[in-house]
Protein backbone atom coordinates (compact mmCIF):
# COMPACT_ATOMS: atom_id res chain seq x y z
CA UNK A 1 0.00 0.00 0.00
CA UNK A 2 0.78 3.39 -0.91
CA UNK A 3 1.79 6.02 1.56
CA UNK A 4 -0.42 8.39 -0.23
CA UNK A 5 -3.57 6.31 0.50
CA UNK A 6 -2.84 6.27 3.80
CA UNK A 7 -2.22 9.92 4.23
CA UNK A 8 -5.46 10.77 2.31
CA UNK A 9 -7.01 8.75 4.80
CA UNK A 10 -5.63 10.58 8.22
CA UNK A 11 -6.83 13.88 5.90
CA UNK A 12 -10.16 12.61 5.87
CA UNK A 13 -10.31 11.88 9.87
CA UNK A 14 -8.88 15.39 10.64
CA UNK A 15 -11.49 17.04 8.61
CA UNK A 16 -14.70 14.78 10.05
CA UNK A 17 -12.59 15.50 13.80
CA UNK A 18 -13.18 19.37 12.66
CA UNK A 19 -16.66 19.68 11.81
CA UNK A 20 -17.52 18.08 14.60
CA UNK A 21 -18.31 14.69 13.67
CA UNK A 22 -15.91 12.68 16.15
CA UNK A 23 -13.90 9.44 15.39
CA UNK A 24 -15.44 6.79 16.84
CA UNK A 25 -17.16 5.30 14.02
CA UNK A 26 -14.58 5.72 11.26
CA UNK A 27 -11.73 3.79 10.18
CA UNK A 28 -8.71 5.54 10.56
CA UNK A 29 -5.31 5.15 9.34
CA UNK A 30 -1.87 6.52 10.00
CA UNK A 31 1.34 5.73 8.27
CA UNK A 32 4.79 6.17 10.25
CA UNK A 33 8.11 4.78 9.56
CA UNK A 34 8.33 1.42 11.44
CA UNK A 35 9.79 -1.78 10.55
CA UNK A 36 7.48 -4.75 10.40
CA UNK A 37 6.12 -7.80 12.61
CA UNK A 38 6.10 -5.87 16.09
CA UNK A 39 7.47 -2.51 14.92
CA UNK A 40 4.19 -2.02 11.78
CA UNK A 41 4.39 0.56 9.50
CA UNK A 42 0.81 1.26 9.73
CA UNK A 43 -2.07 1.51 12.46
CA UNK A 44 -5.60 1.15 12.24
CA UNK A 45 -8.53 2.02 14.90
CA UNK A 46 -11.34 -0.34 14.20
CA UNK A 47 -14.71 0.72 16.28
CA UNK A 48 -16.53 -1.81 14.58
CA UNK A 49 -16.53 -5.53 13.02
CA UNK A 50 -16.92 -3.90 9.33
CA UNK A 51 -14.30 -1.75 10.40
CA UNK A 52 -11.87 -4.17 11.60
CA UNK A 53 -12.12 -6.45 8.60
CA UNK A 54 -12.19 -4.01 6.13
CA UNK A 55 -8.35 -3.11 7.77
CA UNK A 56 -7.36 -6.72 7.67
CA UNK A 57 -8.11 -6.74 3.97
CA UNK A 58 -6.16 -3.28 3.71
CA UNK A 59 -3.03 -4.53 5.20
CA UNK A 60 -3.45 -7.44 2.32
CA UNK A 61 -0.38 -9.25 1.74
CA UNK A 62 1.57 -5.45 3.58
CA UNK A 63 1.81 -5.01 7.33
CA UNK A 64 -0.39 -3.37 9.77
CA UNK A 65 -1.32 -2.88 13.65
CA UNK A 66 -5.18 -2.82 14.58
CA UNK A 67 -6.20 -1.14 17.40
CA UNK A 68 -10.03 -2.25 18.64
CA UNK A 69 -11.11 0.49 20.17
CA UNK A 70 -14.92 -0.41 21.49
CA UNK A 71 -16.20 -3.75 22.12
CA UNK A 72 -17.58 -4.95 19.15
CA UNK A 73 -19.94 -7.98 18.36
CA UNK A 74 -18.93 -10.13 14.91
CA UNK A 75 -22.24 -11.37 12.72
CA UNK A 76 -19.76 -13.46 10.45
CA UNK A 77 -16.06 -15.02 10.92
CA UNK A 78 -13.00 -12.24 10.75
CA UNK A 79 -10.43 -13.61 8.24
CA UNK A 80 -7.08 -13.81 8.44
CA UNK A 81 -6.32 -14.90 5.01
CA UNK A 82 -3.74 -11.98 3.19
CA UNK A 83 -0.42 -13.37 3.43
CA UNK A 84 0.43 -10.10 5.68
CA UNK A 85 2.07 -9.53 8.83
CA UNK A 86 -0.54 -8.33 11.35
CA UNK A 87 -1.16 -7.66 14.95
CA UNK A 88 -4.44 -7.35 16.13
CA UNK A 89 -4.91 -5.63 19.82
CA UNK A 90 -7.57 -4.33 22.28
CA UNK A 91 -7.10 -0.72 23.31
CA UNK A 92 -7.59 -0.97 26.79
CA UNK A 93 -10.15 -2.85 28.57
CA UNK A 94 -11.76 -4.66 25.05
CA UNK A 95 -13.94 -7.28 24.39
CA UNK A 96 -15.28 -8.94 21.21
CA UNK A 97 -18.55 -10.98 21.12
CA UNK A 98 -18.83 -13.67 18.75
CA UNK A 99 -22.40 -13.73 18.08
CA UNK A 100 -23.70 -16.37 16.47
CA UNK A 101 -22.39 -20.31 16.14
CA UNK A 102 -19.16 -19.50 14.07
CA UNK A 103 -15.27 -19.27 15.07
CA UNK A 104 -14.63 -15.52 15.42
CA UNK A 105 -11.20 -15.77 14.06
CA UNK A 106 -10.05 -17.39 11.27
CA UNK A 107 -6.31 -17.55 10.37
CA UNK A 108 -5.38 -19.03 7.34
CA UNK A 109 -2.51 -17.06 5.74
CA UNK A 110 -0.69 -14.56 7.70
CA UNK A 111 3.41 -14.15 7.35
CA UNK A 112 2.81 -13.45 10.98
CA UNK A 113 -0.01 -12.87 13.13
CA UNK A 114 -0.36 -11.40 16.34
CA UNK A 115 -3.51 -11.27 18.84
CA UNK A 116 -3.26 -10.12 22.50
CA UNK A 117 -4.98 -8.16 25.09
CA UNK A 118 -8.16 -8.98 24.46
CA UNK A 119 -11.58 -10.46 25.92
CA UNK A 120 -13.35 -12.89 23.28
CA UNK A 121 -17.01 -13.77 24.18
CA UNK A 122 -18.18 -16.96 22.52
CA UNK A 123 -21.13 -18.20 24.53
CA UNK A 124 -23.14 -18.24 21.49
CA UNK A 125 -20.82 -21.13 19.99
CA UNK A 126 -22.93 -23.93 21.25
CA UNK A 127 -21.34 -26.54 18.00
CA UNK A 128 -19.02 -29.70 19.62
CA UNK A 129 -16.20 -28.47 17.45
CA UNK A 130 -16.59 -24.66 16.64
CA UNK A 131 -13.91 -22.83 18.20
CA UNK A 132 -13.39 -18.88 19.07
CA UNK A 133 -9.72 -18.65 17.16
CA UNK A 134 -8.94 -21.21 14.33
CA UNK A 135 -5.36 -21.56 13.34
CA UNK A 136 -4.35 -23.70 10.07
CA UNK A 137 -1.65 -20.86 8.25
CA UNK A 138 -1.24 -22.46 5.02
CA UNK A 139 2.71 -21.77 5.40
CA UNK A 140 3.23 -22.87 9.06
CA UNK A 141 4.16 -18.90 9.63
CA UNK A 142 4.39 -18.04 13.15
CA UNK A 143 1.27 -17.14 15.35
CA UNK A 144 1.16 -15.51 18.74
CA UNK A 145 -2.11 -15.69 21.21
CA UNK A 146 -1.49 -13.81 24.57
CA UNK A 147 -3.18 -12.20 27.18
CA UNK A 148 -6.56 -13.18 26.15
CA UNK A 149 -9.60 -13.76 27.91
CA UNK A 150 -11.76 -16.24 26.80
CA UNK A 151 -15.12 -16.81 28.03
CA UNK A 152 -17.85 -19.55 27.73
CA UNK A 153 -18.29 -21.13 24.29
CA UNK A 154 -16.52 -24.92 23.26
CA UNK A 155 -13.17 -24.75 22.00
CA UNK A 156 -10.89 -21.46 22.58
CA UNK A 157 -8.11 -21.80 20.58
CA UNK A 158 -7.52 -24.87 17.94
CA UNK A 159 -4.51 -25.13 16.28
CA UNK A 160 -3.76 -27.76 13.20
CA UNK A 161 -0.19 -25.56 12.13
CA UNK A 162 3.24 -25.50 13.33
CA UNK A 163 4.78 -22.36 15.08
CA UNK A 164 1.96 -21.57 17.41
CA UNK A 165 2.30 -19.89 20.79
CA UNK A 166 -0.64 -19.57 22.97
CA UNK A 167 0.93 -17.39 26.45
CA UNK A 168 -0.76 -16.08 29.09
CA UNK A 169 -3.97 -16.27 28.42
CA UNK A 170 -6.83 -17.62 30.94
CA UNK A 171 -10.30 -19.84 29.77
CA UNK A 172 -13.31 -19.73 31.93
CA UNK A 173 -16.03 -22.31 31.12
CA UNK A 174 -15.30 -24.06 27.95
CA UNK A 175 -15.10 -27.46 26.77
CA UNK A 176 -11.67 -27.15 25.94
CA UNK A 177 -9.17 -24.57 26.37
CA UNK A 178 -6.66 -25.22 24.11
CA UNK A 179 -7.06 -28.16 21.45
CA UNK A 180 -4.20 -28.69 19.07
CA UNK A 181 -4.86 -31.32 16.38
CA UNK A 182 -1.61 -31.93 14.46
CA UNK A 183 1.01 -29.06 15.03
CA UNK A 184 4.94 -29.54 15.36
CA UNK A 185 7.13 -26.85 17.64
CA UNK A 186 3.92 -25.01 19.02
CA UNK A 187 4.25 -22.93 22.75
CA UNK A 188 1.38 -23.51 25.26
CA UNK A 189 2.70 -21.41 28.26
CA UNK A 190 1.94 -19.65 31.26
CA UNK A 191 -1.93 -20.19 30.77
CA UNK A 192 -5.24 -20.38 33.40
CA UNK A 193 -7.75 -22.58 32.50
CA UNK A 194 -10.92 -23.39 34.34
CA UNK A 195 -14.13 -25.02 34.66
CA UNK A 196 -13.19 -27.12 31.85
CA UNK A 197 -16.20 -29.94 30.61
CA UNK A 198 -13.74 -32.17 28.49
CA UNK A 199 -9.43 -31.19 29.09
CA UNK A 200 -7.98 -27.79 29.52
CA UNK A 201 -5.31 -28.60 27.01
CA UNK A 202 -6.12 -31.35 24.37
CA UNK A 203 -3.04 -32.68 21.91
CA UNK A 204 -2.99 -35.15 19.46
CA UNK A 205 -1.25 -36.29 16.50
CA UNK A 206 1.76 -33.69 17.11
CA UNK A 207 5.12 -33.47 17.81
CA UNK A 208 8.09 -30.54 19.56
CA UNK A 209 5.39 -29.44 21.18
CA UNK A 210 5.79 -27.76 24.67
CA UNK A 211 3.22 -26.84 27.54
CA UNK A 212 4.42 -25.56 30.48
CA UNK A 213 3.63 -23.04 33.50
CA UNK A 214 0.02 -23.70 32.69
CA UNK A 215 -2.63 -23.83 36.37
CA UNK A 216 -5.38 -26.04 35.54
CA UNK A 217 -8.27 -26.50 37.59
CA UNK A 218 -11.89 -28.08 37.16
CA UNK A 219 -11.60 -29.82 33.99
CA UNK A 220 -12.36 -33.63 33.55
CA UNK A 221 -9.18 -33.70 32.35
CA UNK A 222 -6.58 -31.46 33.05
CA UNK A 223 -3.93 -32.38 29.83
CA UNK A 224 -4.74 -34.73 27.05
CA UNK A 225 -1.92 -36.06 25.13
CA UNK A 226 -4.31 -38.05 22.41
CA UNK A 227 -3.40 -40.56 19.81
CA UNK A 228 -0.09 -40.39 17.76
CA UNK A 229 1.88 -37.61 19.54
CA UNK A 230 5.71 -37.78 19.66
CA UNK A 231 8.55 -35.63 21.70
CA UNK A 232 6.17 -33.55 23.57
CA UNK A 233 7.45 -31.84 26.72
CA UNK A 234 4.73 -31.10 29.55
CA UNK A 235 6.59 -29.38 32.30
CA UNK A 236 6.14 -27.62 35.16
CA UNK A 237 2.43 -27.35 35.19
CA UNK A 238 -0.27 -27.36 38.04
CA UNK A 239 -3.45 -29.56 37.00
CA UNK A 240 -5.52 -29.06 40.34
CA UNK A 241 -9.56 -29.89 41.27
CA UNK A 242 -9.89 -32.45 38.51
CA UNK A 243 -12.82 -35.24 38.45
CA UNK A 244 -10.80 -37.99 35.81
CA UNK A 245 -7.25 -37.46 34.95
CA UNK A 246 -4.95 -35.55 35.68
CA UNK A 247 -2.69 -35.66 33.16
CA UNK A 248 -3.33 -38.67 30.80
CA UNK A 249 -1.33 -40.18 27.75
CA UNK A 250 -2.70 -42.43 25.19
CA UNK A 251 -0.84 -43.83 22.50
CA UNK A 252 2.25 -41.04 22.85
CA UNK A 253 6.03 -42.11 22.65
CA UNK A 254 9.42 -40.18 23.63
CA UNK A 255 7.20 -37.54 25.74
CA UNK A 256 8.90 -36.06 28.19
CA UNK A 257 6.57 -35.22 31.51
CA UNK A 258 8.18 -33.41 34.34
CA UNK A 259 8.03 -31.70 37.41
CA UNK A 260 4.06 -31.16 37.40
CA UNK A 261 1.71 -31.26 40.57
CA UNK A 262 -1.50 -32.67 39.86
CA UNK A 263 -4.90 -32.92 42.83
CA UNK A 264 -7.84 -34.15 42.14
CA UNK A 265 -11.95 -32.54 43.07
CA UNK A 266 -12.64 -32.77 46.61
CA UNK A 267 -15.06 -36.09 46.77
CA UNK A 268 -15.18 -36.80 43.09
CA UNK A 269 -18.03 -39.23 41.92
CA UNK A 270 -16.17 -41.22 39.34
CA UNK A 271 -15.66 -44.85 40.24
CA UNK A 272 -11.61 -44.42 39.30
CA UNK A 273 -10.13 -41.22 39.09
CA UNK A 274 -6.33 -40.58 38.37
CA UNK A 275 -3.19 -38.45 38.80
CA UNK A 276 -1.20 -39.48 35.74
CA UNK A 277 -2.65 -42.30 33.69
CA UNK A 278 -0.83 -43.73 30.50
CA UNK A 279 -2.33 -45.77 28.12
CA UNK A 280 -0.77 -47.91 24.93
CA UNK A 281 1.95 -45.13 25.69
CA UNK A 282 5.74 -46.30 25.23
CA UNK A 283 10.07 -45.35 25.46
CA UNK A 284 8.15 -41.92 27.65
CA UNK A 285 9.52 -39.92 30.88
CA UNK A 286 7.64 -39.32 33.80
CA UNK A 287 9.71 -37.58 36.62
CA UNK A 288 9.48 -35.28 39.49
CA UNK A 289 5.94 -35.05 39.02
CA UNK A 290 4.16 -34.67 42.55
CA UNK A 291 0.54 -36.08 43.02
CA UNK A 292 -1.54 -35.89 45.75
CA UNK A 293 -4.70 -36.05 47.53
CA UNK A 294 -6.46 -37.79 44.32
CA UNK A 295 -9.33 -39.89 45.90
CA UNK A 296 -12.70 -41.26 44.47
CA UNK A 297 -15.81 -41.23 46.95
CA UNK A 298 -17.61 -44.39 45.51
CA UNK A 299 -13.86 -46.19 43.82
CA UNK A 300 -9.98 -45.57 43.63
CA UNK A 301 -8.12 -42.60 43.34
CA UNK A 302 -4.52 -43.92 41.95
CA UNK A 303 -1.70 -42.01 41.72
CA UNK A 304 -0.39 -43.52 38.86
CA UNK A 305 -1.41 -45.91 36.54
CA UNK A 306 0.81 -47.82 34.01
CA UNK A 307 -1.89 -49.66 31.38
CA UNK A 308 -0.52 -51.64 28.03
CA UNK A 309 2.51 -49.20 28.24
CA UNK A 310 6.11 -50.64 27.88
CA UNK A 311 9.37 -49.30 28.30
CA UNK A 312 8.57 -46.42 30.01
CA UNK A 313 10.92 -44.61 32.84
CA UNK A 314 9.33 -43.81 35.76
CA UNK A 315 11.67 -41.93 38.49
CA UNK A 316 11.28 -39.75 41.49
CA UNK A 317 7.90 -39.26 41.53
CA UNK A 318 5.99 -38.10 45.10
CA UNK A 319 2.84 -39.35 45.68
CA UNK A 320 1.02 -39.16 49.21
CA UNK A 321 -2.86 -38.83 50.11
CA UNK A 322 -4.14 -40.76 47.18
CA UNK A 323 -6.36 -43.70 47.95
CA UNK A 324 -3.30 -45.73 46.60
CA UNK A 325 0.17 -43.71 46.74
CA UNK A 326 1.76 -46.08 44.07
CA UNK A 327 2.64 -46.65 40.52
CA UNK A 328 -0.29 -49.08 39.23
CA UNK A 329 0.99 -50.93 36.00
CA UNK A 330 -1.72 -53.26 33.77
CA UNK A 331 -0.24 -55.19 31.12
CA UNK A 332 2.64 -54.08 30.70
CA UNK A 333 6.73 -54.91 30.46
CA UNK A 334 10.15 -52.94 30.43
CA UNK A 335 9.03 -50.32 32.56
CA UNK A 336 11.85 -48.94 34.70
CA UNK A 337 10.18 -47.33 38.22
CA UNK A 338 12.25 -45.96 41.06
CA UNK A 339 12.63 -43.44 43.72
CA UNK A 340 8.43 -42.93 43.54
CA UNK A 341 7.56 -41.85 46.70
CA UNK A 342 4.65 -42.85 48.82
Amino acid sequence: MSNNKGTSIAVVAIIIAAAGLGLAGYLVFFPSNGGVRNNMENVYYCSSATELQVAIDTIDAGNGLIMITNNITLDETIDIDNGGDYILQGAGAITIIVGGNFTGINISSASSFILKELTINMAAIISGTTPAVYIDEENNNPVHIQNIHFIGGVRGVFISSNQVWVERCVFDDLDYGVYIHTSYNSHILDNHINNGIESGIYITGSRYCVLTGNVIQYCDSGIYLGNSNNEITVANNIVRDIYAYGIRVYGSFICTIVGNTVSSQAGSIYTAIYGIYALSSSYNVFTGNMINDVKSIPGTGYGFYLEGSNYNVVTSNNMYENNINAVTEAGCTGNQIASCIP
